[in-house]
């Protein structure tokens, strides 16, 4: 440090996280890290005390949060440089995954958030203080996924976490896309390319009847045929309680029951087969969720449609060749006597 004396501090940027989408509203924005119940993000100017640094911006990164009917929580980027240093440079320990795949998963037609972006900028113009990913030297950059790392003054380390969704991006609600975007979280490529939301023109509200027409565009891109008017807009369906996500239920029992679409009715599969065998699948690339997504060679996102109202099933963030994932609902039935029964009713009221 500027004592010459050296110093161990970690930053807690990592702290900051993101929560996934829940199955009843959006993820927390920049919300925590979910396994450390304890953690902290300290500010800037409390990391600038402690450690020889100086950040030279720190903000949420648009379109981070996987889209859905329920958005996943936005995550954050932030850059800084070694400043009043005693020695001229600083030793930088870097780990971090989920670099080529996206870490954060959608659920249920959710799709997926944000990859992790981490880069060294060497040699930096003199004086210059870059406020965002764009202004970055596009010289001497290196990638530094792991280990360690000496940062002279003028380098500059850049890290970008990831923010998944919950549900078909189609059924999001406008009013939410809009206020997204007037808050800088979504970008208006994604409100139109992924949400289907069509806004006015002085971008104050959405444009209702363009909406509907522009999702029933994206439903009929899905499985190469126009959805009848009558799906565009979600069933009212009585539950089963025998779910397998969000637009699927099991329904009746042994050789009569059968898989649902529980936003157009449409019988998916018989009961004994599985369901993603037979409905519309297509593989888009990975970058299809959003900007920073851009995968590794052959990974993609697998796409589940209902055949009937093309609504997103389920999305696998997956190798081209690898099998999918199946589901299964199992139901546990034990007889019970009389005689357990009542031993069984004397342990509740007790």
């Amino acid at each position: 440090n500027a004592e010459k004396e050296f110093f161990v501090n970690n930053l807690t940027d990592s702290f900051a996280g993101a929560g996934g989408a829940r199955a009843t509203r959006d993820g927390v924005n920049i919300g925590g890290e979910i396994p450390n119940v304890v953690s902290r993000w300290a500010n800037a100017e409390t990391q600038e005390v402690h450690t020889p640094m100086l950040y030279l911006f720190r903000r949420p990164v648009v379109d981070s949060g996987g889209p859905g009917k329920y958005r996943g929580g936005v995550s954050h980027e932030y850059a800084f440089t070694p400043h009043g240093t005693g020695a001229g440079t600083i030793s930088v320990v870097m780990r971090a995954k989920g670099l080529a795949v996206p870490m954060s998963l959608g659920l249920f037609g959710g799709l997926p958030g944000c990859t992790i972006g981490v880069a060294l900028h060497r040699g930096q113009p003199a004086g210059a203080l870059p406020a965002s990913p764009e202004e970055l030297s596009a010289q001497a950059v290196l990638v530094d996924q792991w280990g360690t790392f000496e940062m002279a003054e003028g380098d500059i380390q850049y890290i970008r976490f990831m923010g998944g969704g919950y549900g078909d991006p189609l059924e999001r609600d406008p009013a939410l896309v809009l206020e997204d975007v007037g808050l800088g979280l979504v970008s208006e490529d994604a409100t139109v390319g992924i949400y289907g939301v069509v806004l006015s023109r002085d971008r104050t509200s959405a444009d209702l009847n363009a909406t509907v027409a522009r999702r029933a565009m994206i439903r009929e891109a899905r499985i190469g045929r126009p959805v009848p008017p009558e799906f565009w807009v979600r069933q009212v369906i009585p539950l089963t309680g025998q779910r397998y996500g969000e637009y699927l239920q099991h329904v009746g029992t042994g050789h009569d029951s059968w898989v649902q679409c529980t936003w157009c009715r449409h019988r998916v599969a018989d009961g004994r087969a599985h369901w993603k065998d037979r409905v519309a699948v297509r593989h888009v690339p990975t970058s299809t969720a959003g900007s920073y997504r851009d995968s590794m060679p052959g990974m993609v996102l697998r796409q589940f449609y209902c055949p009937s109202c093309a609504t997103l099933l389920d999305t696998e963030v997956a190798l081209e060749q690898d099998p999918p994932l199946y589901d299964h609902v199992r139901r546990w039935i034990k007889s019970v006597t009389a005689g357990e029964l009542r031993e069984l009713t004397k342990v509740r009221e007790t």
